[in-house]
This record gives C-alpha cells, sequence and structure tokens, in this order.
C-alpha cells in the first residue's frame, strides 16, 4: 500500500508542468552582441513544453527553431540550460538563469558554451544575453 502512496505522489510530481511552461512574448533583449541588438523583440514568441523551447517568429505557427530545455529549480538560483536542435550552434548548450516574478520571466544566458552568468545584469564587458518575456493569456 505505502508503494502505491509513493508510486501516486511521483506521477503527480511528473504530471505538473514546470513553471516556464506556456507561451511568452519577448519584450526585450540586452546584450553587447550587434546582431542580437538589433532584433525587433516584438517579432518573437517563445513556447515551453516540458522538454522543448520553442521560438516563433511574426506570428507564424510553424516552429522556426527549437532548442532542448534542462532546468534546475533550486531554490536560490534556478538554472536553465538550452541546447539549439539544429543550425550553427547544434548540441552546443548555453547555460543561463532564470527568474519569474508575476508574468514576467528573465532568462540570462551565457554567449558562449559552459559559460554560464553569475547575474542578471549585463554590462560592457559580460558576453551574456538578457532576454525579457511577458507570459501570454491562454
Amino acid at each position: 500500500m505505502l508503494a502505491l502512496v509513493g508510486l501516486y505522489a511521483t506521477l503527480i510530481v511528473v504530471a505538473e508542468p514546470h513553471p516556464l511552461h506556456g507561451s511568452w512574448q519577448l519584450v526585450e533583449i540586452k546584450t553587447n552582441d550587434a546582431t542580437l541588438k538589433s532584433l525587433d523583440p516584438a517579432r518573437f514568441r517563445l513556447a515551453f513544453t516540458k522538454d522543448k523551447m520553442n521560438i516563433y517568429i511574426d506570428g507564424k505557427k510553424e516552429v522556426a527553431t527549437s532548442m532542448l530545455l534542462k532546468l534546475d529549480d533550486a531554490p536560490k538560483t534556478k538554472l536553465i540550460d538550452l541546447t539549439p536542435t539544429d543550425g550553427p550552434n547544434k548540441d552546443n548548450p548555453s547555460e543561463g538563469l532564470y527568474e519569474i516574478k508575476g508574468d514576467e520571466l528573465r532568462i540570462c544566458l551565457g554567449v558562449s558554451p559552459k559559460e554560464r552568468p553569475t547575474s542578471f545584469e549585463v554590462k560592457e564587458e559580460t558576453p551574456w544575453v538578457l532576454i525579457v518575456l511577458k507570459r501570454e493569456k491562454e
């Protein structure tokens, strides 16, 4: 009986979506990278599923690109790893931090692999990208 209760509790935990689950509109991009700086955030929507982040551009229904998603919801610092599934950076994970406050999600990623940011501040000497997103209403 105790084993069944433990199995049931495990199934409930696995079935619950992670806090990023759903659709988010890109609001702001902060970076020192000239190419990324020139992007219009309003063109991008991100959708998080159980193990992926899909990027949509200009309101199109087809996925522009997809990344494998790995989260670590530690109480203090929440970690995120995004690994492109195609393109020139395929299989090279970007490591980062994330935080959610209400309907706002901030993700700060290292530009080069294995370079996890230590804060959400993008300064001239930090090779990081900070993206700010707003949760879309369902």
